[in-house]
């Protein structure tokens, strides 16, 4: 198949399904294209965030070659809260040719112009979702948004499509709810993780001990990701701070970046219980190089949003605890992890303390994590799973 994936922003290092997904598919054999816009996603705090580890957001519009995937960079007209309109969309994909046309994202500007080219030319439409239900936002201009929604979904792209497939069991109630999409039109593809470079490494525990200058009995809790309040960095800090006061050995990593005055909200509970000794924030990191992080790790704590990140650590094999938002327990479900009331410091803290007090819970809850991802998880096999469906949705037309 020549397929074509479209996706606003696409940030190949990160680990993202819209890269990992087309990688995959290209991997299995296919000619894989991805229409993107010229920049980067806008981020909260994107300099103090990404730019130190992605450079700057605005990228060079035209063609290159990644992993055997043909990345093509449009410029874009505008830009609004994280979508945009990119110039010549329609004969960009008019030029490739496509077999198959595959959307990430149901309400954006290109959703609507792939299905109105679609339509037209006869090619097979494929779209997925990643909206959960705690992104919707309050108030009378976004239930004038939603009404909209519903009505362009119906007009433009429910005739187009052949298949919507939400990234989660939410994200598919999502289409249902907000976009009043049959049941039927609707189907489950789930992240995925890129088992090739997220496996665990046996030597990296004392490796990155020995390179932070902790000792070989350091017990480590670490949460990887932007250091922002949806992440909720300062939910985790609140939790681990009383349990750093009981154990000097305990020590608490972030990796990623955020702003300084966030930070000093992270930084409370820490100097508050005199353990900002055994408090470390460290840069982001390649994919590749978060396995030894992982690895590292004795505990994984996303202490709030649905991350992805969550799978990465548990396809590393260490216990991950997560929130018990839908898409934690589904992913909770599925073996890839714990969960915890989202919100809820005392009760993480209680989740946390019960781990670090039993090697082997922790050491059965990394197995049975790891084993989770490479059975449900593993973009070999999402991937194989999405060719199915672009394969019948091409024998439709």
């Amino acid at each position: 198949m020549k397929i074509i994936h479209v996706v606003d922003y696409l940030m190949p290092t990160m680990g993202y399904q819209e890269f990992l997904l087309p990688k995959w598919n290209a991997r299995h054999g296919h000619e894989v294209h991805v229409i993107t816009s010229d920049r980067y996603a806008n981020v909260p705090s994107y300099k103090k965030t990404f730019e130190p580890f992605l450079g700057p957001r605005l990228r060079d519009a035209g063609m290159e070659l990644i992993d055997d995937v043909t990345v093509h960079r449009l410029p874009i007209r505008w830009e609004f809260q994280g979508r945009v309109w990119m110039a010549g969309f329609k004969k960009y994909l008019a030029r490739l040719a496509p077999d198959v046309v595959f959307v990430h994202g149901t309400g954006c500007p290109a959703s609507f112009k792939a299905a109105s080219w679609c339509q037209r030319s006869g090619v097979p439409l494929v779209m997925d979702n990643h909206m959960t239900f705690s992104s919707v936002r309050e108030g009378l201009a976004a239930k004038l948004y939603y009404i909209a929604l519903r009505i362009l979904t119906r007009t433009y792209l429910l005739p187009a499509t052949h298949q919507f497939l939400g990234v989660a069991q939410e994200c598919s109630d999502f289409l249902h709810e907000k976009q009043n999409i049959p049941r039927n039109k609707i189907e489950l593809l789930p992240l995925g993780i890129d088992t090739d470079l997220l496996t665990p490494n046996v030597t990296a525990p004392q490796e990155f001990r020995r390179n932070l200058g902790l000792s070989k009995d350091s017990i480590i809790v670490m949460q990887t990701g932007k250091i922002t309040p949806d992440k909720g960095a300062h939910l985790l800090a609140q939790a681990m701070a009383p349990l750093m006061a009981d154990e000097p050995n305990l020590h608490l990593i972030l990796v990623g970046a955020g702003p300084d005055d966030y930070r000093q909200q992270v930084l409370a509970p820490l100097t508050e219980n005199k353990v900002l000794d055994n408090f470390h924030i460290l840069p982001f990191v390649t994919t590749a190089e978060l396995a030894n992080y992982f690895s590292a790790a004795d505990i994984c704590v996303f202490a709030k949003a649905a991350s992805l990140s969550c799978l990465e650590a548990a396809a590393c094999g260490t216990p991950v605890l997560m929130t018990d938002m839908p898409i934690g327990k589904w992913r909770a479900e599925m073996g890839a992890g714990e969960t915890f009331r989202d919100g809820d410091v005392n009760d993480l803290r209680s989740k946390i303390g019960g781990l670090l007090n039993s090697a082997d819970d922790r050491r059965a809850l990394g197995q049975a994590a790891r084993t989770s991802v490479q059975e449900h998880f593993s973009y070999d096999s999402v991937a194989l799973q999405s060719e199915k469906i672009l394969t019948e949705a091409i024998n439709s037309i």
